[in-house]
């Protein structure tokens, strides 16, 4: 069964400040900036989603369920810049206008998590494999803190006592490193992960476009061009919106002993990217409109 119950413990605020200013010569330009706090139990989903998606998916949950003390919310955006500016030729029948505009923000929050196939994955017993966030050792080369597996599933491996010890190690080494390179999990060595406590990359976007006015038998066609995501054009590594992939370690089973005694075992792929590139957001586009004024 879920119950869902309301909660007044969700809270937001925002500051944001804008100036403004006209230049004579057609200059004008503006920037601002926002900053925001938003903090939640459980950021709701879109409309319609299934209940079931909700309770497990809207949050990741290291205690209780009904624990409902308010935490980073997936809407929490606590900066955001904006520059744009206007310019407009001193030419009077054929008038044309520059324009540009940059916003800059923060990127989403996230949390790492566990995963696993079939039973597995579920570290807290919720009966989700998708909402567990990761528990990060102190040291990744102390099994009493975090174990490996050095079995492959490949066709053919050598899973030879020596074979699997070496893949433990490189594990290891690799996890060590991946934790002291990602700053939230550097900062919560030896605790579980809280919850969207690590962030992905700042976003960049500049939109620049010129307008071109003909005059037409008293009436005027306007031809303008678009180009989004300036700075891909200018380079192929630039722009890029890139999101989380908070799928860290794969739970492939559990070591012998009593349940109070035995400790979960992961695989880690260190080949794995850690951010995912959203192509339709990241490449640049260019749009041409005509307007004919009557």
């Amino acid at each position: 069964m879920i119950e869902l119950r309301n909660t007044s413990r969700n809270h937001a605020y925002q500051l944001s400040q804008r100036v403004e200013k006209r230049f004579s010569g057609g200059l004008a330009v503006m920037a601002a900036y926002t900053f925001s706090c938003v903090r939640d139990v459980q950021t709701p989903l879109r409309a319609g989603t299934a209940g079931i998606v909700t309770w497990s998916g809207a949050r990741v949950v290291s205690g209780r369920h009904e624990d409902l003390s308010p935490g980073i919310s997936l809407y929490d955006l606590p900066h955001r810049i904006v520059f744009a500016g206007t310019y407009t030729a001193p030419w009077r029948h054929w008038s044309t206008m520059f324009s540009f505009s940059y916003v800059g923000e923060s990127g989403s929050p996230f949390s790492y998590v566990a995963w696993g196939v079939g039973r597995r994955g579920d570290l807290n017993a919720d009966g989700s494999n998708a909402n567990d966030p990761v528990y990060v050792p102190r040291s990744a080369f102390d099994t009493s803190e975090i174990r490996f597996s050095g079995l492959s599933e490949s066709a053919g491996a050598d899973n030879s006592p020596a074979a699997q010890a070496d893949r433990v190690s490189r594990q290891q080494a690799a996890f060590e490193q991946f934790v002291e390179d990602t700053p939230c999990l550097r900062r919560q060595r030896g605790r579980i992960l809280g919850r969207n406590s690590c962030r992905e990359p700042w976003s960049h976007t500049i939109i620049a476009s010129v307008r071109q006015a003909i005059p037409l038998a008293g009436r005027a066609l306007e031809a303008q061009l678009d180009l989004f995501n300036v700075l891909n054009l200018l380079n192929g590594a630039w722009g890029r919106y890139r999101v989380a992939a908070p799928r860290l370690l794969e739970h492939v089973g559990r070591t012998t002993g009593s349940p109070d005694a035995a400790q979960p075992i992961f695989r880690f792929d260190a080949a794995a990217p850690q951010w995912t590139t959203l192509q339709t957001e990241s490449a640049f586009q260019l749009q041409v409109a005509l307007h004919y004024r009557f």
